[in-house]
C-alpha cells in the first residue's frame, strides 16, 4: 500500500479544539485499528499548531475521504491540509513501515 503524509493546519479556535478534541482522537484511533493511521501526532511551531498524520491506502482519494470525516475537519478547526504522498527511505521505522 502507498503511504501518505498528511499535515493540518490549526485555526487559533483553541476552545473549539479542546472540545472536539476527544471525538478526533477516538476517531484516529478507529483509524490505527483498521491499519488505515499509522502514527499521528501533534506539530508546533513559532505561533501555530497543527498535526502530521502518516496514513497507508490505495490511493489518495481514501485518505481524502478519511481526513474529511476527521472531527476536527468538521468542525472547521483546520486552516489548511496537504495530503502528500510519502515513501519512508531512511531511519529506524523504514522497516516496520514496509511491512504494513
Amino acid at each position: 500500500m502507498t503511504k501518505f503524509a498528511v499535515t493540518y493546519t490549526y485555526s487559533d479556535d483553541t476552545g473549539t479544539r479542546d472540545r472536539i478534541r476527544p471525538a478526533h482522537r477516538d476517531y484516529l484511533g478507529t483509524l490505527v485499528e483498521q491499519n488505515r493511521l499509522l502514527v499521528a501526532g501533534g506539530l508546533e511551531s513559532e505561533g501555530s499548531a497543527g498535526a502530521l498524520l502518516i496514513f497507508q491506502a490505495d490511493d489518495v482519494v481514501q485518505v481524502r475521504s478519511w481526513v474529511a470525516d476527521d472531527p476536527f475537519v468538521q468542525a472547521g478547526v483546520t486552516t489548511s491540509i496537504d495530503v502528500t504522498q510519502w515513501t519512508p527511505a531512511l531511519g529506524s521505522v523504514v522497516d516496520s513501515f514496509a511491512v504494513l
